[in-house]
């Protein structure tokens, strides 16, 4: 699997999310190919690239999800700050919206 996607073998055998996201885009006609064929007709490498692929994908899905929890919003202005009571430059979606009124 590791040679299918273009990693780089290594002795541990761990790969980054990126390394493996990078290695799907460089071969995005072979996960495409993969994605059309019947499961009885897969290798077992091929199955498993589908596994590795589909559970990427859902990684990558729960953490986007989770954006809107991360302090990213800055607030510079300093009535805002003070009408909101925030202390710190950055606030999460999640807390300005809870505290829009």
């Amino acid at each position: 699997m590791v040679v299918s996607l273009g990693l780089d073998e290594n002795k541990r055998h761990k790969y980054s999310f990126y390394e493996i996201i990078d290695g799907f885009k460089e071969n995005q006609d072979l996960v495409n190919s993969l994605k059309n064929k019947n499961n009885e007709d897969l290798s077992l490498v091929e199955s498993q690239i589908i596994d590795v692929y589909n559970k990427i994908i859902y990684f990558d899905e729960v953490a986007h999800s989770m954006i809107c929890l991360l302090p990213i919003i800055e607030v510079k202005n300093n009535v805002i700050k003070e009408f909101m009571n925030i202390s710190s430059e950055k606030v999460s979606y999640s807390f300005f919206v809870r505290n829009i009124d």
